[in-house]
Parts: C-alpha cells; sequence; structure tokens
C-alpha cells in the first residue's frame, strides 16, 4: 500500500508538537496514577469489610 505524500509530512512546528506531547503525557500519567491509587485504597477498603464479615 502506498500513502499519498500529504501523509508522510512531518508537523509543521515540531517544537510546539513536542511541548503539547510532554503536556498530555503529564496529565494522561497523573490521571493514570490516581486511577491507581484509587483502586488500591478501595481494594484494601472492601479485603477490611470481606475479612470482617468472615470473623
Amino acid at each position: 500500500m502506498h500513502l499519498p505524500y500529504n501523509h508522510v509530512k512531518p508537523y509543521p512546528d515540531a517544537q510546539m508538537r513536542d511541548s503539547e506531547y510532554r503536556i498530555y503525557n503529564g496529565r494522561h500519567n497523573r490521571a493514570r496514577r490516581t486511577v491507581e491509587n484509587v483502586f488500591g485504597v478501595m481494594s484494601i477498603v472492601l479485603l477490611v469489610f470481606r475479612v470482617a464479615n468472615v470473623v
């Protein structure tokens, strides 16, 4: 398959793209860490409830 020339042209402002990419990655990473932390806390809370019901 051959791509047309306009599909392989580089982004016109590489510095702007890098800046936007870094901002996106930072925000995405922060959101991922928040979600992982919430699931970790919830799993501990649910484990405590599960153990409390067994005893």
